[in-house]
């Protein structure tokens, strides 16, 4: 059997800090997310039973993560912050095209897979 997960990120003091939620369906207007969470990713885990014993997959069919938020680029970061020089040096010395300023005010590297959800609706990337 399939389950669908859902993971929350909420800011932390070093590292974001998670939850995770099992749900029934991947569909985030049917799912109350707290403001404080800066974002989202949905898996699946497949279980089964096999001689009384019970059996679960990884994580599979992972999203990227849903970020509430803006993308910058370094240009933009550079022009309209900057003041975060270390978020700049990050930037440039990791090759971070993209970061997401969230609605919590932090700041997290834009992988391929992830997107923004701007406006109530998603954003691909």
């Amino acid at each position: 059997m399939l389950k669908h997960y859902m993971r929350l990120f909420f800011p932390g003091v070093f590292m974001a800090e998670t939850s995770e939620r099992l749900i029934q369906e991947r569909d985030v207007n049917n799912i109350t997310i707290p403001d404080n969470c800066y974002g989202y990713m949905f898996y699946d885990i497949a279980e089964t039973m096999l001689h009384g014993v019970e059996l679960r997959s990884g994580e599979i069919n992972k999203t990227g993560i849903h970020y509430f938020g803006k993308a910058m680029t370094l240009a933009e970061v550079k022009k309209e912050l900057p003041s975060r020089r270390i978020l700049i040096s990050n930037m440039e010395m990791n090759g971070w095209n993209r970061v997401v300023k969230t609605r919590t005010g932090n700041f997290q590297q834009l992988e391929e897979d992830d997107c923004i959800v701007e406006g109530g609706k998603n954003e691909h990337r």
